[in-house]
């Protein structure tokens, strides 16, 4: 048994283990995995996983994911990969009527997804001349990078003490957000503006390729290449 466990019943708790194996269930809708050694430790949204207090590792953990959260997790459900995962300590009755504690998995947050894909994207546009300051970047700044960020970051201060800190803390997340909101108005601004002058409208306008856009008074602002 569990006993370890039993002190969290209804507490959040992330985990990360191995998969040693894994079945489909209830006609497909359901995924159980069996992960190998999870070592369970007390979330704090201030520390990275291998940084928070343990509660314990167990031999392992039957973990039920819905197939229309799979494509959440980091890894694939392969044989003998890590897989990290957040969820609640339960208190459940085995077959043979005896008593235990696992894990309820909660949906896995894509917080770092999203931001990697916002960034990407950035980034990539930045580099076409023929983009760089064109309406586009405007709109993409302005229609899809902004309201994102800022999606993201309302997430991020929502999530309090619930926040998986697999890849970054909380503070991490939220100067990354911080410098890409400022990043991306500044953008929408310095194009709109470039795109005023005359000229730009005389097609004079030439991109220098070694300047880039600077924060005042802040060490590590965001910088673009090509602005």
């Amino acid at each position: 048994m569990r006993m370890e466990l039993a002190p969290y019943e209804n507490k959040y708790v992330l985990c990360k283990g191995w998969i040693e194996d894994w079945e489909d269930m209830n006609e497909c809708s359901t995924k159980r995995v069996y992960v190998s050694q999870p070592t369970i430790k007390k979330p704090n949204k201030n520390l990275l996983f291998d940084e928070q207090e343990r509660i314990t590792t167990e031999h392992h953990l039957n973990l039920f994911i819905k197939y229309e959260d799979l494509d959440r997790y980091d890894d694939d459900i392969e044989l003998h990969k890590t897989i990290s995962f957040s969820g609640y300590v339960e208190k459940y009755q085995r077959s043979n009527g005896s008593w235990d504690w696992g894990i309820y998995p909660a949906r896995p947050s894509t917080l770092h997804y999203r931001l990697g894909t916002i960034t990407n994207v950035c980034w990539e546009l930045a580099k076409i001349d023929d983009v760089r300051y064109s309406q586009k970047m405007v709109d993409y700044c302005n229609e899809f990078a902004k309201p994102n960020l800022e999606k993201c970051l309302k997430e991020l201060e929502s999530s309090g003490d619930l926040l998986p800190t697999f890849h970054k803390t909380y503070d991490e997340y939220k100067e990354m957000l911080d410098e890409w909101l400022w990043g991306v108005n500044w953008i929408a601004d310095r194009v709109s503006n470039v795109r005023k002058t005359r000229d730009f409208r005389r097609g004079k306008y030439k991109v220098k390729k070694n300047t880039r856009g600077k924060r005042k008074q802040n060490p590590n602002h965001l910088t673009l290449y090509g602005f």
